[in-house]
């Protein structure tokens, strides 16, 4: 149950979109992957990897405009179990976009306001739809 207290932190709204993601991490390969939810302010994605959070990673981010070259920083990183592949181990990681070009995060701020105009409700994620 929420407390009446609890303040959402999060600064901007995110919605369900599948942008492919290339993720640097300091150390190690590159991680290709897609975005479950994307913001102007950062991106979730699942990957097979465990990244440690407050690692700052180098981001290639492939839109339909153009592939936007920033950092991000790991905000918080969460194990789980598939539900379809036994013995497989996924990572969600919330991604804050950094050291990102202004023009830039208004091109995906304005990729997400798009998304919001064609079908609001369905675009949502279901963290913005239960906090309503």
């Amino acid at each position: 149950m929420m407390k009446k207290d609890t303040v959402d932190k999060r600064r901007f709204v995110r919605v369900e979109f599948p942008f492919t993601i290339h993720i640097y991490p300091p150390q190690g390969d590159a991680i290709s992957t897609y975005t479950e939810n994307a913001s102007a302010g950062g991106v979730k994605v699942t990957i097979m990897e465990e990244l440690k959070e407050c690692y700052v990673v180098g981001l290639e981010i492939f839109t339909r405009l153009k592939v936007i070259k920033c950092e991000g920083k790991i905000a918080w990183i969460k194990k789980r179990e598939s539900k379809y592949l036994d013995g497989t181990v996924f990572f969600d990681a919330g991604i804050e976009f950094q050291h990102i070009d202004k023009e830039d995060r208004i091109m995906i701020q304005t990729l997400v306001n798009e998304a919001l105009g064609e079908d609001k409700e369905i675009k949502l994620c279901k963290e913005e739809k239960t906090k309503k």
